[in-house]
C-alpha cells in the first residue's frame, strides 16, 4: 500500500500542476495582468467563475487530486494501526488524527478555490481553517516523527533529525505568513496611471494561501521519509 501511495501522491502532484497550469494559461489569454502567485488567489483560476462550459472539469479535478493527495495518510494510519495495535493510545490515534487533519485540510483549500471574494467573510474563514490545519498537521509530524519523547513512533534516529527540522521549518515559515505586519494592508489597492488602482506587486493574503497550499503538498516529505526509513 505504501508503493501505491507514492504513485497516488504522483499523479496528485502532476494533477495540480496540470490543472493550475491550463488555468495559468487561460487566465493570461485574456489579456489583463499574467498571473502571480505573490498577487492573486487561487480562486481567480477557478473557470466556474468566467461561466465556462468546462467548469465541471476543473471541479473533479480539484477534488480528484485532494483526494489522492491526502490517500497516504491514510494509508499510513491503517497500516501503522495494525502494526501498532499492541501499543495502543496514542501511538495508534496520532496517525488517525493526521488523516484527519488532511481531510480537513482538503476540504478547506477546496473551499478557498470556490468561495468568491466578494464574500469577504466564508474566504478568510477557509483560508483561516486550512492554514491552522496545515500548522497543526506538521506540529503532530514534528511531535510523532521528530521526537521520541511524547507518542514514541519509532524510526532511526538521524531521520528523525532530518524531519523533525523539515517540520520546524514549515512551522516557522506558516507563522511568518501568519502573522506578516502586512497583513493589516492586503486589501490596499495601490493607484497607477491617473485615478486607477490596482493590487500590490505582493498581497499577503494571497501568498499566504498560495504558500499554505505549498505546504500542503509537501507535507508528504516528512510522511514518506517516516514510511520508508
Amino acid at each position: 500500500m505504501y508503493t501505491l501511495a507514492i504513485i497516488l501522491a504522483l499523479l496528485a502532484i502532476f494533477g495540480f500542476g496540470l490543472l493550475f497550469g491550463c488555468e495559468i494559461y487561460s487566465f493570461n489569454k485574456t489579456g489583463a495582468k499574467k498571473y502571480s502567485f505573490f498577487r492573486h488567489f487561487p480562486y481567480e483560476l477557478n473557470c466556474f467563475r468566467k461561466n465556462s462550459k468546462y467548469s465541471w472539469i476543473y471541479a473533479i479535478s480539484l477534488v480528484v487530486a485532494c483526494l489522492l493527495l491526502i490517500f497516504p495518510f491514510f494509508a499510513f494510519a491503517f497500516i501503522n494501526g495494525r502494526e501498532l495495535a499492541t501499543r495502543g493510545g496514542w501511538t495508534i490515534a496520532a496517525g488517525y488524527i493526521l488523516f484527519g487533519i488532511s481531510i480537513i485540510s482538503a476540504i478547506s483549500f477546496i473551499s478557498i478555490c470556490f468561495t468568491k471574494l466578494s464574500n469577504f467573510k466564508g474566504h478568510v474563514i477557509s483560508t483561516v481553517i486550512f492554514v491552522i490545519s496545515i500548522l497543526c498537521s506538521y506540529l503532530m509530524m514534528l511531535l510523532y516523527f521528530g521526537t521520541d519523547v511524547f507518542l514514541r513512533y519509532e524510526i532511526r534516529n538521524e531521520v528523525r533529525i532530518v524531519i523533525f527540522f523539515i517540520c520546524l521549518i514549515f512551522i516557522a515559515l506558516l507563522i511568518l505568513l501568519m502573522f506578516n505586519p502586512s497583513f493589516k494592508n492586503w486589501a490596499k489597492l495601490v493607484k497607477y496611471e491617473g485615478d486607477n488602482y490596482e493590487r500590490p506587486k505582493f498581497s499577503y493574503l494571497c501568498m499566504l494561501e498560495w504558500g499554505a497550499f505549498l505546504a500542503f503538498v509537501l507535507e508528504l516529505v516528512p510522511l514518506f521519509l517516516a514510511m520508508f526509513f
